[in-house]
């Protein structure tokens, strides 16, 4: 990972420590990361590669606006494959993707009950 994934404390330093607008911005992402991760999975089963493309774009820029790296770069590579229309390379990359959005939303969901 090497320090790419999600930062709860440097998530906070981005946004000036604003508690306030950093449990908006997570509560957004676990309300909707989850419906997009679903439609993203559902594309890539039934090989409709723009439906993967939209879906991969959207986590990408929410991945990007939590500033995990690591899964913004998944999101990406995930939307190129798309794309290109290589629905391999679409089913291939979601386990990592998924790994990533789900330790995202483990801490996501600590962080909103704290």
């Amino acid at each position: 990972m090497g320090g790419t994934g999600f930062n709860i404390q440097a998530f906070l330093a981005y946004l000036g420590e604003d508690r306030d607008l950093a449990m908006e911005l997570l509560a957004a992402f676990v309300e909707d990361a989850p419906v997009r991760l679903r439609s993203l999975i559902e594309a890539a089963g039934s090989g409709d590669a723009d439906a993967a493309v939209r879906a991969a774009h959207s986590l990408k820029g929410m991945c990007g606006v939590i500033r995990d790296q690591e899964a913004t770069a998944q999101a990406l590579d995930l939307e190129m494959a798309g794309r290109r229309g290589d629905v391999a390379a679409l089913r291939a990359g979601l386990p990592a993707l998924e790994q990533s959005l789900a330790r995202i939303l483990e801490r996501a969901r600590a962080f909103l009950a704290a």
